[in-house]
């Protein structure tokens, strides 16, 4: 499945994260939406945590409500996502390997 990278532009028009509020992002997205699986981790800036992190959660649960009603497997993925903070890093996973991605990144 082809996949684009998360830059800021689409930081700003899928999950409402101005540059302002954090110091850098990386992550992949499906180019249609066929598959749910992605991830995403952004580095918050000094204060910004807690606001990355609910924009964040706000995209996942619309990723919820949006695969609820199409494929059952990607809404059963999406609603095994992993999302946290680690220091000043807000990630959010969906894919079938989430647990595994989630241990690399909390190392």
């Amino acid at each position: 499945m082809p996949t684009s990278e998360i830059d800021s532009e689409t930081l700003s028009s899928l999950y409402d994260i101005q540059s302002e509020d954090y110091e850098e992002v990386i992550g992949k997205i499906p180019m249609m939406n066929i598959q749910a699986s992605m991830y995403l981790v952004i580095k918050a800036k000094d204060g910004k945590v807690d606001a990355v992190k609910e924009k964040v959660q706000e995209y996942a649960q619309k990723q919820e409500n949006i695969w609820s009603t199409y494929l059952p497997e990607q809404y059963e993925l999406v609603k095994q996502r992993k999302m946290n903070v680690v220091g000043n890093y807000v990630y959010l996973i969906i894919a079938e390997n989430a647990a595994e991605m989630e241990k690399v990144i909390t190392k």
